[in-house]
């Protein structure tokens, strides 16, 4: 995480995420308006890259494709449900602390 957004947020319960939106995932093809994601699982889109170019505060209307990738702050408790929105599992090293995306489509190891 960038270290201003970590002063941004503080000691709070929130987190900021970065995630690649997968091919044939819930997410691929949607608006965020369809999405929903500031209901459940509690997420705000801050900005939305799609190749080079920063969309920053996408509105509802923003469609969303395979290859894009979100940054959005939202509870820590909701990642992996966000993560699953658009295509991955989080998998948490418990010993490093460092969360790994792993396709929803593949089996566990």
């Amino acid at each position: 995480m960038h270290p201003i957004l970590g002063i941004a947020l503080g000691e709070s319960d929130e987190v900021v995420v970065e995630l690649p939106i997968a091919p044939g995932s819930p997410a691929d093809g949607r608006t965020l308006a369809e999405l929903q994601l500031n209901l459940e699982p509690g997420f705000t889109v801050l900005a939305l890259r799609r190749g080079q170019r920063y969309i920053y505060r996408p509105r509802g209307l923003q469609s969303l494709f395979a290859g894009d990738e979100i940054i959005a702050s939202g509870p820590d408790e909701g990642r992996e449900q966000l993560a699953v929105r658009f295509g991955w599992r989080l998998l948490r090293d418990n010993e490093t602390g460092v969360d790994e995306l792993v396709p929803v489509s593949s089996k566990p190891t």
